[in-house]
């Protein structure tokens, strides 16, 4: 799925370049500290594009923030409009009351939402393949309904599985017709 390097864009024009899924990554922004959580978000980012899917990252608007600051509900609702266009939402864990409310915006419109056990690069890695996998496959309504696998008892050995996925319907049955999500107080 990578393209190699060019001097030019002909590969693009030439219509070899395949549309890669579009995954937004939801992780925590504020909590301890923006830049280092940026910073954090972005590892996950460049190992994601590393294996071929296009990582949306919302907290790339930083820099954006810094030049012109807007209220924290109005980012909210900037990166729901950029989530509604995602074929997938990537929730890295940690503590996030904004990765939290676009999970919730992310199921009400049927987009699947990917829980990878840790917030390591490589485990959220694991997850997207696993999630694209299934997609691919051409089962899309299991992968959807995946039910999470349960984790081994601290009895047994073996590997964790890398995540679960979710949803509330398949996306083609989402519609402009969706309830809207409020918005916390600025």
């Amino acid at each position: 799925m990578l393209v190699e390097e060019t001097s030019n864009c002909d590969w693009l024009a030439s219509g070899h370049a395949e549309r890669a899924p579009l995954i937004y990554v939801a992780a925590p922004y504020t909590k301890p500290d923006p830049v280092e959580n940026t910073h954090s978000v972005i590892r996950i980012a460049d190992a994601l594009l590393d294996v071929g899917v296009a990582p949306l990252v919302p907290h790339l608007s930083l820099m954006w923030h810094l030049v012109s600051p807007k209220p924290y509900y109005r980012w909210l609702e900037y990166d729901r409009q950029l989530l509604l266009r995602c074929d997938v939402l990537l929730r890295v864990p940690g503590d996030s009351d904004g990765a939290t409310l676009e999970c919730a915006v992310a199921e009400m419109h049927g987009i699947d939402v990917i829980l990878p056990t840790s917030a390591a690069p490589a485990v959220c890695v694991a997850a997207a393949l696993e999630w694209l996998s299934r997609f691919q496959s051409g089962v899309q309504d299991e992968a959807r309904r995946f039910t999470p696998r349960p984790r081994p008892s601290s009895g047994r050995t073996g590997p964790e599985p890398a995540s679960a996925v979710r949803s509330c319907r398949p996306r083609a049955s989402r519609s402009a017709a969706d309830p809207e999500i409020g918005h916390p107080p600025g």
